[in-house]
């Protein structure tokens, strides 16, 4: 867009968000299922693509919109927490969604019922996660794919 034109600064990430739910819980894309080389091959277009921020991306792995990652991952918690990981640790905003961390199932589903527990495992993970995010810098750092042999 030329420069009187007004542009959305963010925007939520559904490309790698459909990619990282078929990695992580081997759910939605038949051909990417449990599938991290294709995950690593998405996120690399998406480096190379002409975004003028990738910083701005919005990256999810559920929200009021879609159906919870307990769910999709079918409540394996060694999933949940790799695709967590992912939200935390990739370029771009990290979004973690009301209740993912104490694993509701429902989408909408009222919070102020469960209190604000800061002792379960998802929160101590997620706090845990954003500590390594900031000490590393890696809101504001660059990124590179590493692949395994």
């Amino acid at each position: 867009p030329g420069s009187s034109q007004t542009v959305l600064d963010g925007v939520l990430n559904f490309p790698l968000y459909y990619t990282a739910v078929a990695a992580f819980c081997g759910e939605w894309w038949p051909f990417s299922q449990n599938n991290l080389t294709f995950l690593a091959q998405r996120t690399e277009e998406q480096l190379a693509a002409p975004y003028i921020d990738l910083d701005a991306l919005g990256n999810f792995i559920d929200n009021h919109d879609v159906q919870r990652v307990a769910e999709f991952c079918g409540h394996d918690n060694f999933k949940v927490a790799n695709a967590l990981a992912w939200t935390m640790l990739t370029k771009g905003v990290p979004i973690i969604y009301y209740g993912t961390e104490v694993v509701l199932e429902e989408i909408r589903e009222s919070f102020w019922q469960y209190g604000y527990n800061t002792s379960t495992d998802g929160f101590r993970f997620i706090k845990l996660l954003n500590a390594v995010r900031k000490r590393e810098s890696i809101g504001v750092s660059s990124m590179q794919v590493m692949k395994a042999d």
